[in-house]
């Protein structure tokens, strides 16, 4: 919907102090921080844990609330299950391995000197077995040291072989000696052939050099807890809608606490952090939604009219919400307040108001689905009206919103995985609150029509009916003025269209431009009707006066009427401050003092807005055209340039706001609509005498 811009001549008469805009912005700003303070205030539940409650305190809806150590003792249960993790000992295995050749090569060595068939002393087995890395007993030692060097080294590689194969498994201190006991079979497999003796030694020194060689990780450990523990889904404690949190006479405990906190039965303590908090919170807000008014539509903040209308429309909103929900968390009728700022105001304003009272509310309802419902369907509602021609569209976009809550709705708790019956209560609210929105914004709009002053598409459409009274007169008082107005809202309406411009507004406009000449209507040619032209009696001064004084009057008709004011700067404007050339010329031509030129001009203002200017251009071109004997489309065209020029080049369309580019739509669209009115017809034949004749002949034919 096009907002119905003040123009700046109404901006002068209803200027706004700088006093008056703090001061408005001041009352938004306190109360929305009001309303968002209240969710923070100091509930009359003030119970500490360890205190006897004196009333019982029923759940007013079903809450699920986080049971902390039922939580935790299902992780802590979890964490104990956990199994010790390992981290592999690099250094395990070539110790191992370096440790097997040192034993060989230190018995290769003694048993290359000691003489066969000589028995062994003992002191040169224990020394032998001080310097082995690997524990070996008297008798593993006689019976290895009594091989030869090739035996030995046999020996040697065949123990390797069976150590790394040992090692290739998981050794742990626990699994140490399950791992042992496979030596011996090993053993006896692969190098069976040997005395047991030899093999036994073998199995000793194999077992003395497999260790452990997965060290136990504290790190991998607490980890692989930590991880066991997060996995744990948390314990909720549920309570149904009624049921008693606290009991009359009994001791409240952290628990219970909990559960009113949770409830919003509960409530901390007021503190200057949290009221900082909003303050920032709403001034973020407001700076937002002010920055974009002064930087972008100035008009509206010149008068007080539309930053009242500002304040009351979000103020009560705010609070219709904060008492509504109480009842259902999506019963907030944000869209109250899309609707009526894009009717009363633009789209644009419409859309940014939507988006600042959706956070807000949803901050004070502290839920995000809030948020992003109220904003979806408040957009919705915006969208819905952005055309506006009767009051049924008005009807069609509160069935848009109440579509868009309950899809919104429904998203939201299908995104949540609430059950099937919350869903389906949730949504029938948020239809409730869509369809209610717009009955309450249809209900509302009136009243801010009239008590601000403010005029909508709406009012306009009424002010359009032929029947209103001022419309009426002029159809029985002055037909000729009222067939010309008639062309020239039908002009207005398809250049206004063609550029962007509100066309209703020109339309109506264009209707009652001209009613302060039901005062006087014989002084005007189109009322005329063939008689004798009053000024031909009169000074082209006096004539001037008479034709000037049809702005005037209209003005005070229209002020009678109650006419809003936007219209009212459609008859102070449409002339401007142009000239009557024709009385101008003809005192010109017969006085013989200087004649001045500003006294033949009307006294303006000029055009101020686009539309006002529009209406400008079709007044002077609807007349004019009437004077084309012959209203070819090659005249008629020279007739919009001509006329279009004229008021560039007097400075009429200065002020209007219209560009270059509007001026060559509009001089297109109105030669177009000027060829299809002054259309070429067929002239058709007199019926003479022949065709009485032939009549004749042919009814005598038949009779014959």
């Amino acid at each position: 919907m096009k907002n119905i811009r003040p123009t700046r001549a109404l901006e002068k008469r209803s200027g706004v102090s700088p006093l008056s805009l703090v001061l408005h912005i001041l009352v938004i700003f306190l109360g929305f921080s009001g309303l968002l303070l209240i969710n923070f205030w100091p509930d009359k539940i003030t119970l500490e844990a360890g205190e006897v409650t004196p009333k019982s305190i029923m759940a007013e809806r079903r809450v699920e609330i986080l049971n902390e150590r039922a939580t935790e003792d299902a992780r802590r249960r979890a964490a104990l299950i956990v199994q010790e993790r390992y981290t592999a000992n690099a250094d395990a295995i070539p110790a191992g391995s370096s440790k097997i050749d040192e034993t060989f090569e230190a018995i290769d060595r003694v048993a290359s000197n000691v003489e066969k068939g000589k028995p062994l002393e003992k002191t040169v087995i224990d020394e032998l077995s001080m310097k082995l890395p690997l524990a070996l007993s008297s008798d593993d030692l006689r019976a290895l040291l009594r091989l030869g060097a090739d035996e030995l080294f046999t020996l040697q590689n065949g123990a390797q072989h069976i150590y790394y194969k040992l090692m290739d498994d998981f050794i742990t201190e626990a699994r140490l000696a399950e791992v042992r006991e496979q030596t011996r079979g090993l053993v006896e497999e692969q190098l069976g052939n040997y005395e047991p003796a030899v093999e036994e030694a073998l199995v000793h020194l194999i077992n003395d050099a497999v260790q452990v060689n997965q060290i136990p990780s504290f790190e991998k450990t607490q980890q692989a807890k930590q991880e066991a523990m997060a996995a744990v889904p948390p314990v909720m404690t549920i309570i149904p809608k009624g049921a008693a949190v606290v009991r009359e006479g009994t001791v409240v405990t952290d628990e219970q606490i909990k559960i009113l906190e949770e409830l919003g039965l509960y409530k901390p303590k007021l503190s200057m952090q949290r009221v900082l908090g909003v303050f920032l919170m709403v001034g973020a807000c407001l700076s937002v939604l002010f920055g974009y008014l002064f930087r972008y539509r100035q008009d509206l903040t010149k008068t007080s009219r539309y930053l009242t209308v500002l304040g009351v429309v979000m103020l009560l909103v705010a609070a219709t919400c904060r008492l509504l929900m109480q009842y259902s968390a999506f019963l907030t009728p944000v869209a109250i307040a899309s609707i009526l700022v894009t009717t009363l105001m633009d789209r644009r304003m419409g859309l940014l108001v939507t988006g600042v009272m959706a956070l807000l509310i949803g901050v004070m309802a502290n839920s995000l689905p809030v948020c992003g419902v109220s904003f979806l369907t408040g957009a919705v509602g915006v969208l819905a009206l952005s055309r506006v021609d009767s009051r049924n569209q008005m009807i069609r976009a509160t069935l848009l919103v109440g579509l868009a809550n309950l899809l919104a709705v429904a998203a939201f708790e299908l995104v949540d995985v609430r059950p099937l019956q919350e869903m389906m209560e949730a949504s029938g609210w948020g239809v409730f609150n869509g369809l209610i929105s717009g009955w309450i914004a249809v209900g509302s709009l009136p009243m801010f029509e009239s008590f601000f002053g403010i005029t909508t598409h709406f009012k306009l459409l009424d002010l359009s009916n032929m029947n209103e009274p001022l419309l009426r007169r002029l159809t029985l008082e002055a037909p000729g003025t009222y067939q010309h107005s008639m062309m020239v809202a039908n002009l207005s309406e398809q250049a206004a269209r063609a550029i962007g411009a509100d066309s209703l507004l020109c339309r109506v406009g264009a209707y009652y431009h001209d009613i302060g000449k039901i005062k006087r209507p014989r002084f005007f040619i189109e009322n005329q009707m063939g008689l004798e032209n009053p000024h031909d009696k009169l000074a082209p001064s006096l004539s001037t006066r008479i034709i000037h004084s049809h702005v005037k009057d209209g003005i005070e008709m229209a002020k009678e009427g109650g006419l809003p004011d936007v219209l009212i700067d459609f008859i102070a404007q449409h002339h401007g401050t142009s000239l009557v050339g024709y009385f101008y010329h003809q005192a010109c031509s017969r006085s013989s003092e200087p004649v001045f030129e500003e006294d033949f001009r009307y006294p303006g203002p000029r055009p101020q807005t686009r539309e006002t200017a529009i209406l400008m251009l079709c007044d002077g071109l609807e007349a004019a055209a009437r004077t084309l004997s012959q209203p070819t489309p090659e005249k008629l065209g020279e007739l919009v340039e001509k006329m279009v020029k004229h008021n560039l080049d007097d400075g009429q369309l200065d002020d209007s706001g219209l560009s270059l580019r509007d001026i060559k739509v509009i001089k297109a669209t109105l030669c177009t609509a000027l060829q299809n009115i002054y259309h070429a017809r067929i002239e058709y034949p007199d019926a003479g005498p022949d065709r009485k004749k032939v009549t004749q002949l042919r009814s005598q034919k038949k009779s014959s």
